[in-house]
């Protein structure tokens, strides 16, 4: 959620001509304090015109991040997933790497786009 402003003009740039709808996760740690999905939500209206869905999903620190977004798929069954990998971040760099991005959409069973931040 650092830079969402900026990623997610990427997302709509892809999306518009699809006519397709966005909705953007976010998987929460404990710690985080984030404000209201409504309020990012009027925003991103303001300044893109276009209709973002926010959703926020408490991060289950029993599971692997993996399973976490499995959780989110079943539960808004996205046709697509968008992700903006921070290269500087190790552990989402291994995870998301254009190498290890296949077994993960075999596992999420739809497919994914990959940005680098």
């Amino acid at each position: 959620m650092v830079n969402y402003r900026k990623e997610i003009r990427k997302v709509i740039t892809f999306a518009e001509p699809l006519d397709a709808s966005i909705i953007m996760l976010h998987i929460v740690n404990a710690k985080e304090n984030l404000p209201k999905a409504i309020a990012i939500e009027t925003k991103l209206l303001k300044k893109t015109e276009r209709i973002v869905k926010v959703k926020y999903l408490k991060r289950n620190l029993e599971q692997t991040l993996c399973d976490d977004i499995n959780t989110a798929v079943k539960k808004i069954k996205p046709g697509l997933m968008v992700f903006f990998i921070h290269r500087s971040q190790p552990y989402w760099n291994a995870m998301f790497h254009p190498s290890n991005i296949k077994p993960f959409s075999f596992y999420a069973k739809i497919p994914i786009l990959s940005f680098k931040k």
